[in-house]
């Protein structure tokens, strides 16, 4: 019944104990994939877990206390002797169907002092204290006979090895909103900073007419600025209309918060005014949710914008690092020491590998300005959906208010082709980090994604559709190929120098900054690589690739790297690439081994790929005998065999 309410719940992880009988309540807890969380025991009365946080391991319950107050001193046996298994840390919070005295209720006689030592006493016994709150305690109301009852059974507890762990803890009883219990927040860090939001632009605003005057104002308004001046004004603009749009939203449903609260709190309760303004405060719930859901996680997720979970670690050195700061570092210092240029030798290379084959007329094609219908063309190709930059505007923003954007946007981009330079805070990258395994917690194990300013991608896009024409399509593995050798390439193969001064303005002028926790870190000035998330990468790394290829084509015309017939009669072929695969065949004998070792060598020299023997591996004939199998494996200096291999 939970799920099918809560159906935006599927990123998290849960655990529910179902009502023991018809009318009885049930438990549901609720995290989130990337938290450590394990469920250690499970009954009609609490969810007792362990938490892994940062490097600390601590026991958590999470507590419905027992209805029947014959039955509750058994609960409190059960809970305690879990903690004394467990021991350490402890946390506990929910609803513990007791209070500690008649302070903690109101609007019925008091109870005998007695009636409260058994809860006392469980609380005494494990040493545990209510953690520090604010927002009014008496969590629940409910009526006896004609009055109604106000009473704290809702809280937080700690044991002193907790709170000395996360002394900044603090809990906030929220407001009476349609149930009749107050919700309770409880935040481990409260020092914690929150990091600049980043802007994303709502794509449901493109079909606001409010918004759309409100752009076509601000971009008029000045035609001197500059492309990247507006769209900055623009996101200024939508910021307040958002921000006051939302404060009038908060306003309304604060208002009537705190009217359902007074009458939640009244000890003559107007049951038809507390319902009418339950169903008021739904219907602008549901109005609220509807306008924002594109903030949502689960939204931005689908949408192919954010990794799949938050860091809580980073490893370096076998050491794990916490907070952000140094996560930020490690990160930086890794891809920082990636992209640095090493030594280039593979000019004599590239000209050995590559024959010029780029006619005069295929290079008047490509440097030729581009047109309006192109400009707009390109723009309208590039997704409405995809991923946003660090301006904060998708391509649909473009696409919607093309009409008032396009002139100065076409007139830019025609410039950055007359003059041949991009500016570098076009070309600034978010990286975002995907997880390539599950609990990735060093920086290897993290998948870069670009995510560019669509501005430069009308740019790299108008490239690349061009390119597109030369070469055809096919996909992208990202490695740090040295700029001068995709420079040495492009010349060899006999492009124009206005087209190769183009694309090297898109792939030199990038600085990389990374999303850690939503909040934006780190600026990287690369002087090597390309880019995922770039339209023009995937054509840049075939021709790179090339190289590889001419130095296969050449060692196979030579005798030395024999390849196999798929048929009688046809050509042998000596490697095969796909995306990022590549695979050689050769007869398992030194000299061919040996000219299989120099390719690899060679092509690394020149393009400063690294060649990784862990992700090599051999595959033999069956027939192929076992001494020389070794032998094959010593000249590669690969260990793994089986298996297609790369």
């Amino acid at each position: 019944m939970v799920l099918k309410e809560l159906h935006w719940f599927q990123s998290y992880n849960y655990a529910a104990v179902v009502p023991h009988s018809p009318g009885g309540g049930g438990l549901f807890l609720a995290w989130k994939k990337d938290i450590d969380l394990t469920v250690k025991h499970a009954t009609n009365n609490y969810i007792d877990t362990r938490i892994l946080f940062k490097g600390i391991s601590f026991h958590a319950t999470f507590v419905y206390g027992e209805p029947e107050v014959s039955k509750r001193l058994q609960v409190w046996n059960e809970i305690s002797n879990l903690h004394s298994t467990n021991g350490g840390p402890w946390f506990l919070t929910g609803d513990f169907n007791e209070i500690i005295d008649n302070s903690e209720k109101s609007g019925c006689p008091g109870r005998a002092e007695g009636t409260f030592g058994a809860f006392r006493s469980f609380l005494s016994q494990n040493d545990l204290f209510d953690l520090k709150h604010s927002g009014s305690y008496l969590s629940w109301r409910g009526k006896r006979h004609t009055h109604l009852v106000l009473c704290r059974l809702d809280r937080a507890l700690s044991n002193c090895d907790w709170a000395d762990l996360f002394p900044a803890c603090r809990s906030q009883y929220l407001k009476y909103e349609g149930s009749d219990h107050i919700p309770l927040l409880s935040l481990l860090d409260t020092s914690k900073k929150k990091g600049v939001k980043i802007f994303r632009f709502d794509r449901r605003l493109n079909d606001n007419m409010e918004i759309k005057k409100l752009v076509s104002s601000v971009w008029m308004r000045n035609e001197n600025l500059s492309v990247e001046a507006r769209l900055s004004l623009c996101r200024q603009a939508i910021c307040k209309w958002c921000r006051e749009f939302y404060e009038n939203s908060q306003k309304g449903m604060e208002d009537i918060r705190n009217r359902l609260d007074v009458a939640l709190s009244d000890l003559q309760p107007d049951e038809a005014l507390i319902q009418k303004l339950n169903s008021d405060l739904l219907q602008l719930y549901k109005a609220d949710e509807y306008f924002w859901k594109q903030r949502s996680r689960q939204l931005w997720l689908s949408l192919g914008d954010s990794n799949t979970g938050y860091f809580h670690a980073i490893s370096k050195d076998g050491l794990p690092h916490y907070e952000e700061e140094q996560i930020e570092n490690i990160i930086s210092s890794f891809y920082a020491d990636l992209f640095k240029s090493s030594e280039y030798l593979g000019n004599r290379i590239v000209h050995g590998a590559i024959q010029p084959c780029i006619t005069s007329e295929q290079n008047e094609k490509l440097i030729a300005i581009p047109q309006e219908r192109e400009i707009t063309e390109a723009t309208f190709s590039i997704n409405g959906e995809k991923a946003l930059g660090p301006d904060g505007f998708s391509a649909s923003f473009f696409h919607a208010n093309w009409e008032v954007v396009g002139p100065a946007v076409i007139s830019e981009i025609q410039a950055f082709f007359s003059t041949g330079f991009l500016a570098p805070s076009i070309n600034k990258t978010h990286v975002r980090l995907i997880p390539k395994v599950l609990g990735a917690k060093t920086v290897e194990e993290y998948m870069p994604i670009a995510l560019c300013n669509i501005y430069y991608k009308i740019i790299s896009k108008l490239i690349s559709i061009r390119l597109k024409n030369v070469l055809g399509l096919k996909q992208i593995c990202q490695k740090p190929i040295e700029w001068q050798f995709i420079s040495d390439v492009l010349y060899r193969f006999g492009f124009h120098a206005i087209w190769i001064n183009w694309i090297m303005q898109c792939i030199t002028t990038v600085s990389y900054s990374y999303l850690i926790n939503e909040t934006v870190y780190g600026n990287v000035l690369p002087l090597r690589g390309i880019r995922q998330g770039d339209p023009l990468s995937p054509y840049v790394f075939i021709l790179c690739g090339e190289v590889l290829s001419g130095l296969c084509r050449e060692v196979g015309r030579k005798g030395l790297l024999q390849g196999i017939r798929v048929a009688r009669g046809c050509p042998r072929i000596n490697h095969l690439l796909f995306a990022d695969d590549t695979m050689f065949f050769c007869l398992a004998s030194q000299s061919n081994c040996e000219a299989l070792q120099a390719v690899l060598t060679d092509y690394g020299k020149s393009s400063g790929q690294r060649i990784n023997k862990n992700k090599l591996s051999i595959t033999f004939s069956s027939k192929t005998p076992p001494a020389i199998k070794e032998n094959a494996k010593s000249v590669l200096g690969i260990t793994k065999e089986g298996g297609l291999g790369k």
